[in-house]
């Protein structure tokens, strides 16, 4: 019997060891796509010190508070970015002439910080003037001195060069702006309040395993021990001619101890344990048979009423004092508690009962 039960139990173990696994690189794939999207210098400062999952969680409200804000903040800017469509042609149309070089070179000088249009225009005569010496008997140096002789078109170039500035930071706030919604989607991911968060999914899962396990268990113990685990249930009646179509007890008892658990919740199988071994759910001194009955009622909180607390729940174990229709989150570290209480009562199944 002890090989069955250690058998069940590491498969169980397994399942869970994967569970967790799963749970660590989502963990970590989200962690490095929020930074890979804020690494642009954006949102780097909110990630500074809260490079952890856990900071993350515990600080989750505020860092998202902090992403919604710098996105409103960068359609605010974006949306005030206007630029002509005649202006954006004539920019594509001189790229590649002289005067696109000019701007080239305006734009870099705007780049490092130089905005005041005087200071630009000065700086852009000083460079077409060194062309002219430089380059004034080149073939394309009659274009130079031809610049340098038309102030006024140097200032429309000015113009031209801030209008190019404009569009390029547009297009990188643009980028900025898909960054961080991207940032806004993987963190929610984490959020213990998102119907699809990674843990909710894993902790539907993690129930289900334990569901199973713990039918397996029972089964076990009452093939070997049959009609001493059979008190503990409701009485059945059974008909002869049920019985006359079984060639041996063992069939009968096989096909019997399926018809008793097919009509059981896990609900009854652990109120049946802690009536037989009330210390199988005894952990470090405390009692968590509340702790996993609570965790039952929330899983199926979830499946079957959209995770918002239903009267069964609040009638029974309503451990964290929600009110009628609260959405049940399901955060890491509650996670984490039901994976310890969980794995605690499959290892006393296994090795405390008898």
């Amino acid at each position: 019997m002890q090989q069955k039960l250690n058998s069940i139990r590491e498969r169980y173990n397994l399942n869970i060891v994967q569970l967790k696994e799963y749970i660590q690189y989502m963990e970590s794939l989200s962690l490095s796509m929020i930074g890979t999207r804020t690494e642009c210098g954006e949102m780097s400062h909110t990630f500074e010190t809260n490079q952890t999952i856990d900071n993350i969680n515990s600080n989750f409200i505020q860092i998202q508070s902090e992403i919604q804000a710098k996105l409103d903040q960068l359609k605010a800017e974006t949306e005030s970015i206007t630029v002509k469509q005649d202006d954006y042609l004539e920019l594509n149309a001189l790229k590649k002439t002289q005067d696109g070089e000019i701007i080239s070179y305006l734009e870099n000088e705007i780049y490092n910080g130089i905005l005041d249009h005087d200071r630009l225009f000065s700086s852009a005569m000083c460079t077409l003037e060194f062309l002219c010496i430089t380059k004034g008997e080149s073939v394309d140096g009659d274009r130079f001195i031809f610049l340098y002789s038309q102030p006024e078109y140097v200032h429309h170039l000015v113009d031209l060069a801030v209008v190019s500035m404009k569009k390029r930071r547009s297009i990188e706030i643009q980028q900025s702006i898909d960054n961080v919604n991207n940032a806004l989607k993987v963190l929610d991911f984490l959020n213990p309040n998102n119907r699809l968060s990674i843990y909710k999914q894993c902790f539907i899962q993690l129930m289900a395993y334990f569901d199973s396990c713990v039918f397996e268990l029972i089964q076990v113990h009452m093939e070997f021990s049959f009609f001493q685990w059979l008190k503990a249930f409701e009485n059945k009646t059974i008909k002869s001619h049920e019985l006359a179509q079984y060639d041996s007890f063992d069939e009968f008892k096989s096909s019997f101890i399926r018809k008793i658990l097919k009509e059981c919740y896990v609900k009854d199988l652990l109120g049946i344990l802690k009536k037989k071994n009330e210390t199988i759910f005894f952990r470090n001194g405390n009692d968590v048979y509340a702790h996993i009955m609570e965790g039952i009622r929330r899983r199926n909180v979830h499946i079957h009423h959209d995770g918002k607390a239903d009267e069964l729940y609040l009638n029974e174990y309503n451990l964290y004092s929600a009110s009628l229709g609260d959405y049940l989150p399901i955060s890491k570290s509650y996670l984490d508690d039901i994976f310890e209480v969980t794995e605690h009562v499959i290892n006393s199944i296994t090795t405390e009962i008898s």
